[in-house]
């Protein structure tokens, strides 16, 4: 004789099979998860002894030499968002970091060049700024990290920069 399985067992099995895809379920999307790609700018390294480096987190800033006579390269992950932000709208969607416009501008004082990010911004509930930053430099050429304060504009920062 076929003997029929437990109705109670099958239910226990069905409902432990849906806890589990629940708990563990999202853990393995999250960690599926990749970052936005890097934003990567190059600047002509002729004449260049100094680079300053102004951003949000500069200071934690990976610093690399490479080959002489080399472009100065900079390079960063865009990150932030708009988290706790309710807008009226019920169309807003909240634009992710890559998204942003994140991104790199410079300014040559004679022999010191200044590269700052464009468009970090900290305002209420929007904090968008590039992390995991990278500035590569030829042999030779001193680096200056300077933390800022993204504001609610975005501004690069390419005032000249002032040595002690």
């Amino acid at each position: 004789m076929v003997k029929l399985i437990n109705a109670n067992k099958v239910v226990r099995l069905l409902l432990l099979i849906v806890v589990w895809t629940i708990l563990f379920g999202s853990i393995e999307s999250k960690s599926a998860e990749t970052e936005p790609p890097r934003v990567t700018k190059s600047f002509p390294s002729y004449g260049i002894t100094t680079v300053v480096l102004r951003a949000y987190g500069a200071e934690e800033a990976k610093t690399t030499t490479r080959k002489a006579r080399s472009a100065i390269s900079v390079s960063g992950v865009p990150k932030g968002g708009a988290s706790g932000y309710h807008s009226p709208d019920p169309d807003w969607e909240e634009t992710r970091p890559e998204e942003w416009g994140l991104s790199f501008k410079s300014k040559k004082f004679g022999s010191p060049l200044v590269i700052s990010t464009f468009n970090e911004m900290a305002y209420i509930h929007h904090h968008y700024y590039l992390h995991k930053i990278v500035l590569s430099t030829p042999p030779g050429v001193k680096v200056i990290k300077q933390n800022r304060s993204p504001s609610g504009e975005g501004a690069p920062d390419l005032t000249k920069p002032v040595f002690k």
